[in-house]
């Protein structure tokens, strides 16, 4: 039902968009707003990866044709990104989050990557690439700049042209599906910011475990001489899926 749901909603905002009609900006706000609970949804569904990240590529290009057309949303007060790093800026530790030890390992598996990329001569992989090491290297740094790192992920997907996003999100792409592995590691490690930017929320760890199984599934679905190269991201998943679904989280 909720596949049914999202082909319908997605094929009415395209049909919107193409309208030789621009939509009105009560319209668009409209189609903003559907477009990110799209986005929420597939968060939330343990085979979402490659729903979320259409629909998360889908909010930027729709908010740029909202800005585009009339500078300013109705609806929505935070929707360009200085007034999110503004409201969310204060919000933040501006202190490191994560211990150096771990990010350290995280660079360093990432940058074993980088010689796949160097062979295929790969500028959009290369975007999230550089996306998700700033993101590490950020965290080192304080939340606020790996909050700021992490939205840079997104953009990268946003400048992919449709047919580069597709073979990205490609399962049987090896290169692809490493980096996503990194992109799922990168955002579990950013859950204590996001539940930070959510207090009027009840949210609880659980609400993530969709994460876990994204990159479990794209770990297990590599070919296995590719394996070693995010070995360390898959036992830090499983890992912290185990802790999880233990509830050891609420004892704390």
């Amino acid at each position: 039902m909720a596949v049914e749901h999202r082909g319908k909603a997605l094929k009415y905002l395209s049909s919107a968009l193409a309208s030789p009609n621009p939509p009105t900006r009560t319209e668009l706000d409209l189609i903003v707003a559907t477009t990110y609970a799209l986005t929420f949804q597939a968060s939330y569904m343990t085979d979402g990866l490659i729903d979320f990240a259409f629909m998360v590529r889908g909010c930027s290009i729709v908010t740029r044709y909202l800005v585009e057309q009339y500078q300013s949303s109705e609806m929505f007060k935070l929707l360009m990104p200085n007034d999110i790093y503004a409201h969310v800026w204060p919000l933040l530790s501006a202190e490191p989050f994560h211990s150096p030890e771990m990010v350290d390992a995280c660079i360093e598996t990432l940058e074993g990557i980088q010689p796949l990329l160097l062979q295929q001569d790969d500028t959009p992989r290369y975007l999230t690439y550089n996306a998700i090491l700033s993101t590490y290297q950020a965290m080192k740094i304080s939340a606020q700049q790996a909050f700021l790192a992490f939205t840079f992920i997104y953009s990268s997907w946003e400048h992919m042209t449709d047919r580069e996003f597709i073979e990205f999100l490609d399962p049987g792409d090896p290169v692809s599906s490493l980096l996503l592995i990194h992109f799922v590691t990168a955002t579990i490690m950013m859950r204590r910011i996001f539940e930070a930017l959510r207090l009027d929320q009840v949210n609880t760890p659980r609400d993530a475990l969709a994460n876990h199984h994204w990159g479990i599934h794209r770990y297990e679905s590599l070919p296995a001489k590719f394996r070693g190269l995010v070995e360390w991201q898959y036992k830090f998943i499983t890992a912290d899926k185990a802790f999880i679904e233990s509830g050891q989280w609420a004892a704390r």
